[in-house]
């Protein structure tokens, strides 16, 4: 089926990015480089005052017990490092993402953002157990979903005759978009993250995060992010029995090293993470 026209032409003008994801964007890139100093980062995290003062506000919770207040970026910077200050904007960056008035999914903006944080924090345990780049796994953790962002803001454009996906696991989920979109999420994420000059590093398994296998690069990393989808949509389930449909495919974990044990070892320490997110968002 092909992509509905009208979701294509959508897609082609869709211009409007929150400010902080270009900005992540530029972070993880300077992160990376090893010319880049302090006020290298420090100076793309100023370029959104918002996010600029949110990382400043949470840096200087009691979350963090900083013996005295920071009262610059480049503080925080000091004082937390780099990559710490990187995951706390990427936070903030999320939760503005998940805000829309109409939404193509039978969830609450909290829940989608819970799910989106929870996926990074499993990608990024699991790449610490298999050695895969824990930096690079926690940004695709997080941008892995903004396929479905897109659908929300195509939703407040067109939403009169279009029915939500109601009570569908993840892959189930997804051939019901191809069915009313003609393109499922993983496609549509992509496709703007390329859009926003992402990496193909970034891109490659967001698009085969429903069969990682498929990816002709990058496929250990489309392995653990399908994995880590796994995960956290059962520590997010709103049905009792969530852990039952804790199951990754045997081949995918075998390309990473992991196991179903792993998966099941994951989840009490995913759960005590997403909450210690919850404690320091109320900071903000």
């Amino acid at each position: 089926m092909q992509m509905l026209e009208e979701l294509k032409d959508f897609i082609r003008r869709f211009n409007t990015v929150p400010p902080s994801h270009h900005v992540l964007a530029r972070l993880r890139q300077a992160i990376a480089d090893e010319n880049s100093d302090l006020s290298d980062i420090a100076s793309i995290i100023k370029v959104d005052s918002s996010l600029a003062t949110s990382v400043m506000r949470l840096s200087n919770s009691a979350f963090f017990g900083t013996p005295t207040p920071t009262d610059s970026i480049e503080e925080a910077i000091s004082l937390l490092g780099s990559k710490e200050v990187y995951k706390l904007a990427a936070i903030v960056a999320i939760l503005d993402m998940v805000n829309t008035r109409k939404s193509a999914y039978p969830l609450t903006s909290e829940e989608i953002w819970r799910t989106t944080v929870l996926t990074a924090i499993i990608m990024e345990r699991f790449a610490r157990i298999t050695g895969i780049d824990s930096h690079t796994a926690y940004t695709i953790g997080l941008v892995h979903s903004v396929g479905k962002w897109i659908l929300n803001k195509y939703m407040e454009v067109y939403s009169s005759d279009i029915d939500i996906g109601v009570n569908k696991d993840y892959l189930s989920l997804a051939r019901w978009e191809r069915e009313t979109f003609g393109a499922d999420h993983a496609e549509i994420g992509s496709e703007m993250l390329v859009k926003w000059n992402f990496s193909n590093e970034l891109t490659q398994p967001v698009f085969y995060q429903l069969n990682p296998l498929q990816a002709p690069e990058h496929t250990p990393m489309a392995c653990l992010l399908h994995s880590s989808i796994t995960v956290a949509a059962c520590v997010t389930s709103r049905s009792e029995n969530g852990n039952s449909s804790l199951k990754a495919p045997p081949e995918v974990l075998e390309n990473v090293g992991l196991s179903d044990n792993d998966l099941t070892e994951i989840l009490p320490q995913a759960r005590q993470e997403l909450v210690e997110v919850y404690k320091l968002l109320r900071t903000i």
